[in-house]
């Protein structure tokens, strides 16, 4: 038992002291076009495909249309621990906020009436509605960052993140001023980043960082390197 023990303690001291020799960066971005605004913004574009129930169907069938009325920034805070020159490894926090306007149309079977011709077709109630949906997304991600040529007042390196997105919508219906809020299900989301850069001094650096995914096509920000390699 104690060989055990004392086995957790110098892994526990070993990875204290590797912590203690690398380089800790905490940093602040700003993404633009995220994954999530990419993929509203395109469903708004489309025409409504949606099949209207025939002559003879019944039941409900609600129709909706979102429109996106708000700008497509994503904020990020980010932690990263260096692990030798070349490699890092951190965690992302990111939240993104959508508004959009949407028009519902819903269409309700209320009976049957029976056509000259003796056909018989279905009777629609018709009811319309419109209001907004106040979408705020919170996205969790572990990173691996990988860096292709480090200097002390430059460098160029790859980022890739993966982890869980939530969401949390309002909805408020113009007509009735009701309000529903509701928390989505979790979904997988990530982040990828080929081409990404760093710049400044050994305590503050800007970044900038091209690729896609959860933090936006292009995100600009600053870092702060509270502990270096010596």
């Amino acid at each position: 038992m104690k060989r055990y023990l004392l086995g957790i303690v110098f892994v526990i001291v070993g990875a204290l002291n590797v912590l203690a020799q690398s380089e800790h960066k905490m940093s602040f971005g700003v993404g633009i076009l995220s994954h999530p605004y990419n993929r509203q913004f395109l469903f708004s574009l489309m025409e409504d495909l949606s099949d209207y129930p025939d002559d003879n169907d019944h039941g409900t069938y609600k129709f909706q249309d979102k429109i996106v009325h708000s700008f497509p920034l994503t904020t990020s805070l980010h932690y990263e621990c260096s692990v030798g020159k070349h490699f890092a490894f951190g965690l992302c926090f990111a939240y993104d906020y959508m508004r959009m306007e949407h028009h519902t149309e819903v269409w309700t079977s209320v009976g049957d009436e029976i056509s000259d011709n003796g056909e018989t077709h279905t009777i629609w109630d018709r009811t319309y509605e419109s209001g907004s949906i106040y979408s705020h997304i919170f996205n969790i991600m572990p990173e691996v960052t990988i860096y292709w040529f480090k200097k002390r007042h430059v460098a160029l390196y790859s980022q890739i993140s993966a982890g869980l997105r939530f969401n949390v919508e309002k909805e408020t219906i113009y007509c009735t001023h009701a309000e529903t809020t509701s928390l989505t299900e979790h979904h997988f989301t990530c982040q990828v980043s080929p081409v990404c850069a760093e710049f400044g001094g050994p305590v503050w650096r800007g970044f900038a960082e091209f690729g896609y995914g959860a933090q936006g096509i292009y995100q600009l920000g600053v870092k702060h390197i509270f502990q270096g390699i010596n």
